[in-house]
């Protein structure tokens, strides 16, 4: 029995052998995917023959020629989510899953280069994933991570009716599943779902999100983040990033901290409402006084990012409101006579810095937090957008959207535990900034 139908999205498109690149990634993808089609059109591999209508090796076989040769060329050049070797050779090893991260691949390439919609490689690559996906008997790892995958791929997207239906699919999946998942498959698995439920303005699934047996906290090795617990040694602030980012990020920490104190009545008469209030409306007046860094000859792009997000984020705790009315506040320290939402400043600015490395690992946790409240702020249509920003919400919302998942997903494993606990931290912090205004998270 199929676990989902996807012919919805396949009727869209035709397969056709996609047009040449002189893009080293897109050229390579090209061979892969193009390969790979032939290799579908034949028979079963003996191994599967009693597999009936399953079309594709089983993970403990080797890809047909020249496949096997195009995927080991693929593990060395692409940077997308290798940042864990056994995980990718892992990834690349069934040829489901192999294919599902070329073509989520082309999806960050489409990104990195300015596109909007899928390029004709990337559509190429997407329909012969539905096919294959629609055609498996399997609920087996390979099955979920190339349903991951295509949830990427249309996260941002227009159609939610798409996002949705995989993700219908995926629990159908797991609700099959008699051998459970592997525990770094459960692990990126979370780390997508709670990036997604963020940035989309939903409640975390419980069933696409499980919980382990204890809750993992901050380790000294761990990326750095406004969502963790404030530290006492605040010199790992200083570490990759300057001086006026690190106040900015322990300032973060400690209205986090002081935000949740205050709503889960920790403290008791020492951090009562007052005070609360006071020491966030204290940190928000300081924010509103630092420095852009268009006034400063030696442009800090990070910091620049990292203020805006700030406002964005101390702005709601201290007045109680959502991201996306705090976003469309005026900003009016962009160069020339224009004026911005801090939304496009903060789109702006995160696009001046080098968004592929996630800032790098001492600061993804940093880059994950700015991009999560870019997201979660481009996602509202509740706000009264300008015309303006209503026209490049659509592109806002993708980068920001996809940006967060990458960063969430760049950590080593062993470090995930972490950014799970950071990323459930976020939505705590939405979840009482929605009751404080009024507001419902969607189902």
């Amino acid at each position: 029995m199929r676990q989902y139908n996807t012919s919805s999205g396949q009727n869209s498109y035709d397969i056709q052998t996609p047009s040449p690149s002189t893009n080293p990634v897109r050229r390579l993808a090209a061979q892969i995917l193009t390969g790979a089609r032939s290799v579908s059109t034949r028979s079963a591999s003996p191994i599967c023959e009693r597999a009936s209508e399953y079309p594709f090796p089983a993970r403990d076989t080797v890809s047909p020629e020249p496949l096997e040769d195009l995927k080991h060329n693929w593990i060395g050049t692409t940077a997308f989510f290798c940042h864990n070797q056994t995980w990718m050779r892992y990834v690349c090893d069934n040829y489901l899953s192999f294919l599902s991260h070329v073509h989520v691949s082309l999806v960050y390439q489409d990104l990195d280069e300015g596109l909007l919609f899928d390029s004709e490689l990337t559509v190429y690559g997407k329909t012969m994933i539905l096919r294959l996906v629609s055609d498996g008997l399997d609920t087996d790892d390979a099955t979920i991570i190339s349903i991951l995958h295509l949830l990427i791929s249309e996260l941002g997207g227009l159609n939610e009716d798409v996002f949705n239906l995989h993700q219908e699919g995926l629990a159908t999946c797991l609700r099959n599943s008699r051998a459970g998942l592997s525990s770094n498959v459960e692990t990126f698995m979370t780390l997508v779902m709670l990036t997604f439920a963020i940035s989309r303005g939903r409640p975390e699934s419980a069933e696409l999100t499980p919980r382990p047996s204890a809750e993992a906290w901050s380790d000294t090795a761990s990326p750095m983040s406004p969502l963790s617990t404030p530290l006492e040694n605040i010199s790992r602030l200083y570490r990759g990033c300057s001086a006026g980012t690190s106040e900015i990020m322990n300032n973060m920490q400690k209205c986090t901290h002081i935000f949740l104190a205050r709503w889960n009545q920790v403290g008791g008469t020492q951090r009562g409402p007052g005070n609360c209030e006071l020491q966030l409306q204290n940190i928000y007046s300081r924010l509103l006084s630092l420095p852009s860094t268009n006034a400063d000859l030696a442009r800090d792009w990070i910091y620049e990012s990292c203020r805006l997000a700030a406002l964005i984020y101390c702005r709601s705790l201290v007045h109680g409101t959502s991201f996306a009315d705090s976003a469309n506040t005026v900003y009016t320290g962009a160069p020339g006579p224009r004026s911005d939402t801090l939304l496009s400043a903060l789109h702006d600015a995160i696009g001046k810095t080098d968004v592929q490395n996630c800032w790098g690992l001492d600061l993804s946790g940093v880059f994950l937090w700015v991009t999560l409240i870019g997201a979660a702020a481009s996602w509202s249509l509740e706000v009264p957008w300008s015309e303006t920003t209503l026209q490049s919400l659509p592109w806002m919302r993708k980068c920001f959207a996809l940006y967060a998942v990458r960063a969430a997903v760049s950590v080593p494993f062993e470090h995930a535990g972490t950014t799970i606990l950071a990323l459930r931290t976020m939505l705590q912090v939405r979840r009482c900034l929605a009751v404080k205004s009024g507001q419902t998270i969607a189902q």
